[in-house]
């Protein structure tokens, strides 16, 4: 962790980095007190006139400082009494409200300018301060997120700084001080009327801010998978820790296929501050390899790169083959279909006609025309391949039974039918269609030629219609 410091002020510079009795939360800018910024520390006598008549009043000398004060007993900023001035007294001092010849009022102290705590994990207020007062006389802190536009009193550890007539240090820290583009700090002295209160006022000195940080650092997480292919996505989880400034744009690597960032490829980038992830994708024609390794590095501050990389396989992308077509008679052995695809993955599944899931062995005696659909489900982030095998289911010839017909000798020419019915499935269609075939045969019986009588057996033969 580091830290930086954002501001500081000690007072001695001809020009204080406050701007002393503002307005800011129904404070006034004048009246009997008023901050000031001086080295004085000595104490007086004095007189104060109320309603005509002088009062005498001794102011004690202000506390030395300690040596943790840069230039210690030097110049630092503090309430002093309008009548104190008067009578040339300028030490850290206060006339208490009263109701007659002092009135009640608040006094305002302010940073003039914004400091940004951006990128910032803790931010620190440290500052020196003393303060006597009384129960309603004391020191407030206040802080602003949007240029003294808005004030939040800082109420933790301390809300009212008082009873401390000697000096000590005070450090204040809250999670609304980081990241912010614009903060800065106040002091306010509250002087209610009250019947008891003493020396010394309200008094600061060196008012550091400062910030803390964890080392910018950024890692890539684990990926989705172990290989992928050319062409496909990747989404590369990182965290990321530290300041990044506003801006900053995280990018993922690809190394060459023997791990090497040389020549790194960006494979996607995000503009952020945070932890999150990158969406990418592996260059189209990357060589396939076991050794490439992911990355994530960022750009400002730039240079801050990831130790711990990714190493990932780049892998062919699935191939399930070309689309075909195939006819089988019903009679035919059962087929390997992967056969009919040359050079697909074996990673995959079959579909059938229906959309059922099915073994890759087509059995023609059961099986039914339509497409046999192939799909990849190969391991890895790589897109997955289809392929459709067209398949033609035909039943076996069939002549019908055999038939006998008797006729005479003497009988006269004749000529009969012989008629049966095919049943039928056409290469590409999942229902069988009806078709009738018919040969006519002729047979003619001459009287001058004697021909004992007999029975005629007609044989229908096979009519083979597979194709």
């Amino acid at each position: 962790m580091s830290q930086q410091v954002l501001f500081t002020e000690d007072f001695e510079g001809a020009q204080p980095a406050f701007t002393m009795n503002t307005t800011d939360m129904g404070s006034t800018a004048g009246g009997d007190n008023s901050w000031l910024v001086n080295s004085s520390y000595a104490g007086g006598d004095g007189t104060l006139v109320c309603f005509g008549f002088p009062f005498s009043f001794n102011i004690p000398l202000t506390a030395a400082q300690p040596a943790g004060i840069s230039n210690a007993n030097g110049s630092y900023m503090h309430i002093t009494s309008a009548a104190a001035v008067s009578s040339g007294i300028t030490n850290c001092n206060f006339a208490a409200a009263d109701g007659l010849c002092t009135d009640a009022a608040n006094h305002f102290t302010r940073m003039s300018s914004d400091v940004s705590t951006v990128g910032a994990s803790e931010v620190n207020l440290t500052f020196w301060w003393l303060c006597a007062g009384g129960p309603n006389s004391y020191g407030e802190v206040y802080y602003s997120t949007d240029a003294g536009m808005n004030w939040t009193m800082v109420s933790t550890p301390v809300a009212a700084y008082r009873n401390q007539s000697a000096w000590i240090q005070q450090t204040l820290t809250m999670p609304a001080f980081a990241g912010q583009a614009t903060l800065r700090f106040g002091f306010r002295f509250v002087n209610a009327e009250a019947t008891a209160a003493s020396d010394p006022a309200f008094g600061i000195d060196d008012v550091v801010i400062t910030s803390s940080s964890d080392e910018n650092a950024i890692a890539a997480g684990t990926l989705a998978f172990s290989s992928y292919c050319a062409g496909s996505a990747v989404t590369v989880p990182y965290t990321a820790s530290g300041a990044w400034n506003a801006g900053n744009v995280f990018t993922a690597e690809l190394s060459d296929i023997n791990g090497s960032f040389s020549s790194a490829v960006d494979i996607g980038s995000v503009a952020s501050t945070t932890s999150g992830s990158i969406a990418g994708t592996i260059p189209p024609g990357t060589a396939t390899g076991t050794g490439y390794q992911v990355r994530v590095t960022g750009s400002d501050p730039s240079g801050i790169a990831d130790t711990s990389a990714t190493v990932i396989t780049i892998t062919d992308a699935p191939n399930a083959g070309t689309d075909t077509h195939a006819s089988y008679c019903e009679t035919d052995d059962p087929q390997v279909l992967i056969n009919l695809l040359p050079g697909a993955s074996a990673c995959g599944q079959w579909t059938g006609p229906t959309g059922s899931v099915i073994s890759g062995i087509l059995d023609p005696a059961t099986a039914v025309s339509g497409p046999y659909t192939y799909t990849t489900n190969c391991p890895g982030n790589c897109p997955q391949d289809a392929a459709v095998i067209t398949v033609g289911i035909v039943p076996a010839a069939d002549a019908g039974e055999n038939a006998n017909l008797t006729v005479c000798s003497d009988g006269p020419a004749f000529s009969y039918w012989i008629r049966w019915a095919e049943r039928r499935t056409p290469v590409g269609l999942g229902a069988a269609v009806l078709s009738v075939v018919c040969m006519i045969l002729q047979y003619t019986l001459r009287a001058a030629t004697p021909i004992p009588s007999r029975a005629f057996h007609l044989v229908r033969t096979r009519w083979q219609r597979c194709v």
